[in-house]
């Protein structure tokens, strides 16, 4: 995820400037890295050194989920705005230790949902709260894939594997907004939520199905899993139609949106191998953190079933992020079932 998110940096007007990591040799191949996608002088070194400097404004944590949580609370007792990848954390009691650290050192924190300020996203929300669709009784969410082997961090428990944390949260994110658009809510959770799934042989969820009502009487089916392919869409049924997302998470598999405005620049610095990047500029956003999110989470997993918290940045803020070094890093080789012909959001 580090290298994706240093791939993207530039057109989001952010200035890389260092990587740090558990390994300084991985910090220094990754900023070497980083010369390549035009950032020639990103100094490389531990997590400690990274988060001491001064010049860096907010850091940007991309290891495994297990690591998040001892890096957050480092990164905000330094003064600095974190983005972190999801999950925030594992569960509910730590994502509100984070949440309530945050807040009280009055800094940003943000869960890293890329799709959540993308066009396609703000076009959803926009259609469901203008009513396009008429009153809206129910939400289709998807995000699974197959995993062949069962192997590496998705399938071990010690890493927080399984399909709920790895990309439950995303079905559960995106319904959460949907709902909150179309009642006008603040936030939005579950006020009842069944679930059943399949645990592997090696002690992770493979496949869960949970079914959710809303306190407006919107229904929702959510279906995540690392062992089963699915169609990876959402659908918003309401009383006049539908809406189709063919392509709601990856949105062209990773393709870049680039701003005009380049008048306000970041500088970012990335940790490797488990480090940190950062960033410089100005501004933060202090939308509050999505603390039903982590425990609808950690209900779906007890049942099994879970919920996901976090608190977005905003451009101008300097950040330092962790990067998981080697071939480890991101998701493992799945397979993807292509966006239906006709583009990514229909209306019916």
């Amino acid at each position: 995820m580090a290298r994706r998110f240093l791939s993207q940096l530039s057109a989001s007007g952010g200035v890389l400037v260092a990587a740090g990591s558990s390994s300084v040799e991985r910090a220094r191949a990754f900023a070497a890295e980083a010369g390549e996608h035009g950032f020639p002088n990103v100094t490389a070194g531990t997590y400690d050194e990274v988060l001491a400097d001064p010049g860096v404004d907010a850091v940007y944590i991309a290891t495994v989920h297990t690591g998040h949580a001892d890096l957050v609370l480092a990164a905000l007792r330094a003064g600095k705005a974190v983005l972190c990848e999801k999950p925030l954390t594992p569960d509910h009691r730590t994502t509100t230790v984070l949440v309530d650290a945050a807040r009280r050192a009055g800094l940003p924190l943000v869960e890293a949902f890329m799709y959540r300020f993308h066009p396609q996203t703000a076009a959803l929300l926009d259609l469901v709260r203008d009513g396009a669709v008429g009153t809206v009784t129910h939400v289709d969410a998807a995000f699974a894939f197959r995993v062949e082997e069962r192997s590496g961090r998705l399938f071990d428990v010690a890493t927080a594997g399984g399909g709920i944390l790895d990309v439950g949260c995303y079905p559960v994110t995106m319904t959460a907004a949907i709902v909150q658009a179309a009642t006008g809510t603040a936030a939005a959770e579950p006020v009842e939520l069944s679930a059943v799934g399949t645990i592997g042989p090696t002690g992770v969820d493979e496949w869960t199905v949970a079914n959710a009502t809303y306190a407006s009487g919107i229904t929702a089916s959510l279906r995540t899993g690392i062992r089963v392919e699915d169609a990876n869409a959402v659908v918003v049924h309401g009383s006049r139609g539908t809406i189709t997302l063919r392509d709601p998470w990856t949105i062209g598999g990773g393709a870049g949106h680039r701003r005009a405005d380049r008048r306000r620049r970041r500088h970012a610095a990335v940790l490797p191998g488990r480090g940190p990047v950062r960033t410089r500029g100005r501004g933060h956003d202090r939308r509050p953190a999505c603390r039903p999110c982590r425990r609808t989470a950690d209900d779906d997993r007890r049942d099994p079933g879970h919920r996901a918290d976090a608190r977005p940045l905003a451009r101008g803020d300097r950040a330092a992020v962790p990067v998981r070094g080697g071939s480890g890093g991101g998701h493992p080789p799945r397979r993807r079932t292509p966006p239906a012909a006709g583009g990514g959001l229909t209306v019916r």
